[in-house]
Parts: C-alpha cells; sequence; structure tokens
C-alpha cells in the first residue's frame, strides 16, 4: 500500500525547509516555475542541491539556517533554465562538486560564459545509470532516462529515517504529464521507453517534477501510473499524438 504524501508535499505550493528532519525541501523560484530541491542529510548536515536557479536566496539562506554544507550540485539535464544558478554556486561553494550524466556536460562545455565552462569541467563528475551514491546515511540512486534530453537523470532518494522515498524526476516526467521531445537531443522513443521504465519502479515512491506546471506539487507513482495520459499510451505513436 501506498504511503500518503508527507506533510510538506500535500499542498499546491512549495513550502521550502519548514521543519527540522525534513528529509527533502521544494522551492518554486523564476518566471518559469522551476522546483528546486535540497536533498539534506540531518546526521551528517550535509546537502546536495538538485537543479539550480539564478535566484537561490531563499535555498542558500536555508542552508545557513539549518548549518548545512553542500556537498553536491545534482543535474537533473543541463537545459538553460535549470543552469543559471551555477556561477554564484561555484563561487559561494568552492567544495561542492557538479554531478551529471556524461551526455549532458557538453552544453557547458559550449556555454558563452567561459568562466563557467571550465569551472563545469574542473568542479564536474559523470554519473551513471543506476549508480548509487551516498550523502551522508542518505541513499540516492540513478536512473538514466533520456528523452527530454539525452543525459536526463531521475534521483531516487531514500532517507535512513525510512518512511516515504522520493523520485526527482526533473523535466522527464511532470504530475499528469512528461517533458517535452522537441528540444536538441530529445526524443519521443526513448522518452517512451523511459516512461515504461517508471512503471518499474516502486509504486510509492513520491514523484517531485522539476517545474509546477499544474496545481499539485507532488504524486505518489502508483497514481500517475493510473491516471497521467503518457502512462495510458501503448506506442511510441500514440506519445507523440499526446497534446
Amino acid at each position: 500500500m501506498a504511503l500518503p504524501l508527507p506533510l510538506p508535499f500535500q499542498g499546491n505550493e512549495a513550502l521550502g525547509l519548514v521543519r527540522e528532519n525534513q528529509p527533502i525541501a521544494q522551492f518554486l523560484v523564476g518566471d518559469t516555475r522551476n522546483l528546486i530541491y535540497l536533498i539534506l542529510d540531518w546526521e551528517s548536515r550535509q546537502a546536495a542541491l538538485v537543479d539550480n536557479h539564478p535566484d537561490l536566496a531563499e535555498v542558500t539562506a536555508a542552508l545557513a539556517k539549518y548549518g548545512f554544507s553542500l556537498k553536491w550540485i545534482l543535474q537533473t539535464h543541463t537545459h538553460w533554465d535549470h543552469v543559471g544558478g551555477l556561477p554564484s554556486l561555484f563561487e559561494e561553494f568552492p567544495d561542492a562538486r557538479l554531478l551529471l550524466h556524461e551526455k549532458e556536460i557538453w552544453r557547458l562545455q559550449k556555454s558563452k560564459d567561459r568562466a563557467l565552462a571550465m569551472k563545469a569541467v574542473d568542479r564536474s563528475r559523470c554519473i551513471r545509470d543506476q549508480e548509487r551514491l551516498h550523502l551522508g546515511q542518505t541513499d540516492l540512486l540513478c536512473h538514466h532516462v533520456p528523452g527530454h534530453s539525452a543525459g536526463s537523470i531521475s534521483f531516487e532518494v531514500s532517507p535512513p529515517q525510512g518512511g516515504s522515498r522520493f523520485l526527482l524526476t526533473g523535466d522527464t516526467l511532470f504530475i499528469q504529464d512528461c517533458g517535452r521531445t522537441d528540444l536538441e537531443t530529445g526524443s519521443v522513443a526513448e522518452m517512451f521507453a523511459s516512461l515504461q521504465r517508471y512503471k518499474t519502479l516502486d509504486p510509492s515512491l513520491i514523484v517531485l517534477p522539476g517545474h509546477q506546471y499544474r496545481p499539485p506539487v507532488a504524486a505518489v507513482l502508483e497514481s500517475e501510473w493510473k491516471t497521467s495520459p503518457p502512462f495510458q499510451v501503448a506506442s511510441v505513436e500514440e506519445l507523440e499524438r499526446l497534446p
């Protein structure tokens, strides 16, 4: 039986970091309604930031308030609206490493901001499908889910205290929708395959997407299987015909 949505994700607004021992904090930023996440290991006071944005004042203030060090900057992918905060993050957190799939780093390497391009290469490490990461006692499992972008990664997060587990899906899977496939390195066929892969994961995972385009800020994966239109299609052709 799926667990109910954790309290910070039961409403229609991203609440940020609202209580101690909260394993994941969600922040809504920018005109493109980006959802930015902090993964928080309270025992070690280590944190990971999932995707970023130029407007990270609330996010970095939360880290400082609760005494967290930023260990990783995790990228679900590297489209422009998910990497704008990298210059300031590299400056403010000189020890933080950038983790991303090898098929995503090229966008940073060709950036017109040469300082950013150089730092992105120097500070990055490529992660692989099914690689496990350990943030203190918090376990992260990387799922390569191309379709929106060739190197898109979803992060499955298992907090040490048990209870709800999370799936941070970037722009591959939204609430009641999936990401667009018409951008560079996007693919309808790969998106269809990634949707089938999501169907093999734990149905009780809490889906946390990269943008809020609909009122809920989260959903149980099993519920999305049953009700989200992209999960109802039976072929690549049907997926391509969805509005």
